[in-house]
């Protein structure tokens, strides 16, 4: 597994990658990765790109419908796309100037419809001279005359609208694609690899005509389209704006479809045990896995099941975050007691309750809390702090489960000095918390980690925090 592949995904990538090696040179193939938002489509794609493009049989496009929705149709991005890598191809710069004034020939000759047998034979020929690179250079050619014939079309709204010329554009890069593999680099023709991600991000009607356009544009040998997207947002914008079924839409484009399901369980677990190496470089071992244990045990087993709303792309916000908040404060000035208290309080404002640890709010809960501590004639057994870990996650530490193990025990321990130090960064100082007398150190630190809480975290409504 891949180190970094903390969710498993490293088995899924391998079989997406086994059907696109398996592809034969006179097919292609339009395979979807199909995950809710959130779900780690993008970091499967970063683990097909890395692969993908180590391959030497491989000519790998990616491309991020998001970045490029600022062309008011997706096909000239996506070329641009293909021809920013064909321009690097090695030994294409050496056959540009004779390549060019082939495609002008073909152009001024045809216009934009080609002859396939003359367009095979300047291929074979250039293939003959200069090898793969120089087919490389052809095709990026021929593909920046289609842009162009593109993007003038698109001007005067009035050949682009046509569809023959449409479809002749088309025509064209397809031609210039299937140019490239034909030939063989090696032992193997070369696959054309191209990569979509991001396509649930754009407008409900851009999504159609992506899709749309990747359908036409790859319909090339040996070619293989992989697009992650969020099937079920993609299938209600094709019943809101067709009002047919979407399932049997989407059944035109792809030929696989593998379903991205990764839980919010695995993904925090795989979050914390990150946060777990890099905590582990700085403090000991005990003092990390009694913080980061206990934390887990909260937000996994509490009653008020806070994971079951959270999707993961929330998750990696706030992972992003904590890190922000342990940069700020020091990774060095962390013990278990503030490990423990970041970890939870910024879950807590950022997926639970935005006011959280709102001045007034926390000075309020302090007061009656201590009132019955008071009353309870300061019983050792009754904490003289609002308890927010029972509020917001539902773990009562007097009542913990009779299963737990050797590190869980420090569960009910944390769960005390979380509150002690909710109560202390307000300025409330009276009590003991950690087996000692708060001294200023303690007050400045608590201060300091609810200040960050609340600026990583986000804000809440009111300002006089």
């Amino acid at each position: 597994m891949d180190l970094n592949d903390r969710i498993g995904r490293t088995e899924f990538v391998t079989k997406v990658k086994n059907i696109v090696n398996q592809l034969k040179p006179d097919n292609h193939i339009c395979i979807a990765i199909n995950g809710e938002w959130g779900s780690g489509k993008t970091f499967v794609m970063e683990m097909l790109d890395e692969s993908f493009t180590v391959d030497r049989n491989c000519i790998f496009v990616r491309y991020d419908a998001w970045k490029n929705n600022f062309y008011s149709d997706p096909l000239i991005a996506i070329l641009y796309c293909v021809l920013d890598v064909l321009s690097k191809e090695k030994g294409a710069d050496r056959f540009l100037h004779l390549i060019r004034k082939e495609v002008k020939k073909l152009a001024k000759e045809k216009a934009t419809k080609w002859e396939k047998n003359q367009f095979d034979t300047i291929v074979n020929n250039l293939y003959k001279t200069g090898g793969i690179g120089a087919v490389c250079a052809f095709s990026a050619e021929v593909i920046k005359n289609v842009i162009k014939q593109a993007k003038s079309s698109i001007l005067d709204n009035k050949l682009f609208d046509d569809f023959k010329s449409y479809q002749s554009l088309l025509n064209e890069s397809i031609s210039a694609l299937n140019a490239l593999t034909s030939f063989a680099d090696g032992e193997k023709p070369r696959k054309l690899i191209i990569l979509v991600d991001e396509i649930d991000r754009c407008l409900p009607n851009e999504q159609l005509i992506v899709l749309e356009r990747l359908h036409h544009l790859f319909e090339v040998k040996n070619c293989a389209v992989i697009v992650a997207l969020n099937q079920t947002c993609v299938i209600k914008t094709i019943r809101n704006l067709y009002g047919t079924s979407g399932e049997e839409y989407l059944r035109k484009f792809f030929d696989f479809s593998f379903k991205l399901d990764t839980s919010s369980e695995l993904y925090l677990s795989s979050i914390y045990n990150d946060l777990t190496e890099k905590l582990e470089n700085v403090l000991s071992k005990q003092t990390v896995r009694s913080a980061v244990n206990s934390t887990y045990f909260c937000l996994l087993r509490g009653s008020k099941q806070i994971l079951r709303n959270v999707d993961n792309r929330e998750l990696s916000r706030y992972r992003d975050a904590l890190e922000s908040v342990f940069n700020d404060f020091g990774w060095e000035n962390l013990t278990r007691e503030y490990i423990f208290f970041s970890v939870v309080a910024l879950y807590i404002r950022k997926n639970i309750d935005s006011k959280f640890l709102n001045k007034d709010i926390v000075q309020s809960n302090q007061q009656k809390a201590y009132n019955i501590y008071i009353n309870s004639n300061k019983n050792f057994n009754t904490m003289p702090y609002y308890d927010y870990i029972k509020q917001y996650i539902g773990v009562d530490r007097t009542n913990l489960p009779t299963n737990l193990s050797t590190a869980d025990l420090a569960v009910s321990q944390n769960v005390w000095d979380f509150n002690a130090i909710v109560a202390t960064s307000i300025g409330d100082t009276d009590i003991k918390f950690m087996g000692c007398q708060i001294d200023e150190n303690n007050r400045k630190d608590c201060e300091k980690l609810r200040e960050l809480i609340i600026v990583y975290g986000g804000e809440s409504e009111r300002e006089d925090q």
